[in-house]
């Protein structure tokens, strides 16, 4: 799963160019940009809070195959599940069930005396924003020996937080103010589960699913429905295409952190929902609430990295699980959003992505100035 304190945006000088020359199309830039990187297939979009201005496709399903990718087709967008498990801890707050500054141990005190005392004092708002010190824990694979844990999914979490509680806590590289940690979004989803009940994946199918209409799915898009796009790896020089026949998936307790597929089609509604909460409409949430969540921290809030670039608001995420990737940003002040989706999920696919999505973005706010 990718680092997004690592992680740079650049936009390359041939988008400059492209957009003060019109020495290329936007598509022929696209197509472009995915040959030369070996990205599989692609899929994309850009939206306002109430438009969407395009949506689009291009390359395959699996590099081993005809089939074609649709904008109707589902991508693994790995770490950009942290904003939905932080959207599902929102809904909680508002219900007063949780408050972003509930301890950790305010719920589970039975594990307090065995952990060091500088996690004592660990909130729900520390963990979503990666405040609280855990250890990244950056690999989510389920063959990690340290995710091989006895239980069902609820229990793995508390037995997890047991161990890793333990740990010296991290600290923020030089210039940063945050340790990104998937393993601090795990305990998070324990607090969750644990004041509502119910588990982390029943509350995804309850808020996103069921309540909002919206079709989030646990796990790789090829495990429920082979005919969706696989994921790619490099093997020895080779695109591999990896599917059901695979043994790679998430584990249970890093599926907060990174594992959820969905079409690009209900993201951009998902995306829309944090649109019109900055703009002051009050929806599945208040708009008051989508706001802190966009603005609690700097840097990084609640599954979202901010910065402002050239006087302007971005909020943005990359996610990827190794096979796939995904990149969404927000220039809010603009009303204008973007997602770019791969079926090729290593660091060049992630940089290659970002670089169309910043393409796309400077094209629209051009054309709406």
């Amino acid at each position: 799963m990718c680092n997004i304190v690592a992680f740079r945006l650049t936009i390359f000088m041939l988008i400059s160019l492209c957009l003060a020359g019109n020495l290329c199309s936007q598509e022929n830039y696209i197509e472009s940009v995915r040959e030369r990187d070996r990205l599989v297939g692609l899929t994309y979009a850009v939206f306002t809070s109430e438009r969407v201005l395009e949506v689009a496709a291009a390359g395959k399903r699996r590099i081993d195959a005809d089939s074609l990718v649709r904008t109707t087709d589902r991508f693994h967008i790995g770490s950009n599940t942290k904003a939905v498990t932080s959207f599902i801890a929102a809904k909680l707050v508002e219900l007063r069930k949780l408050r972003w500054d509930t301890r950790y141990f305010d719920l589970f005190p039975e594990l307090k005396s065995g952990s060091r005392p500088e996690y004592w004092n660990i909130t729900l708002q520390d963990l979503l924003c990666h405040r609280a010190g855990i250890n990244p824990y950056r690999s989510v694979n389920a063959n990690q020996d340290a995710y091989k844990i006895a239980g069902n999914s609820v229990e793995q979490k508390i037995r997890f937080a047991e161990r890793i509680l333990k740990e010296m806590p991290a600290k923020p590289d030089a210039g940063q103010v945050y340790v990104y940690s998937n393993a601090g979004v795990s305990l998070a989803a324990s607090m969750i589960e644990k004041v509502s009940g119910k588990t982390w994946e029943e509350l995804v199918g309850e808020y996103l699913n069921k309540q909002l209409k919206l079709d989030f799915e646990v796990g790789f898009p090829y495990a429920a429905d082979p005919t969706q796009p696989w994921g790619h790896i490099l093997n020895d020089g080779k695109i591999l295409a990896l599917g059901p026949d695979f043994d790679y998936h998430v584990a249970e307790i890093m599926r907060p952190a990174g594992d959820l597929n969905v079409s690009i089609i209900d993201y951009i509604r998902f995306v829309q929902l944090f649109l019109k909460g900055y703009k002051g409409e009050n929806n599945f949430l208040s708009a008051r609430t989508y706001r802190y969540l966009l603005t609690a921290e700097p840097d990084y809030s609640f599954g979202w990295a901010n910065k402002v670039i050239n006087g302007k608001n971005y909020d943005y995420h990359s996610g990827s699980a190794a096979t796939f990737g995904a990149f969404t940003k927000i220039e809010r002040d603009d009303d204008l959003a973007v997602i770019v989706m791969t079926n090729y999920g290593d660091d060049k696919a992630l940089k290659s992505i970002a670089t169309v999505a910043d393409f796309l973005l400077q094209k629209y706010s051009a054309e709406h100035k």
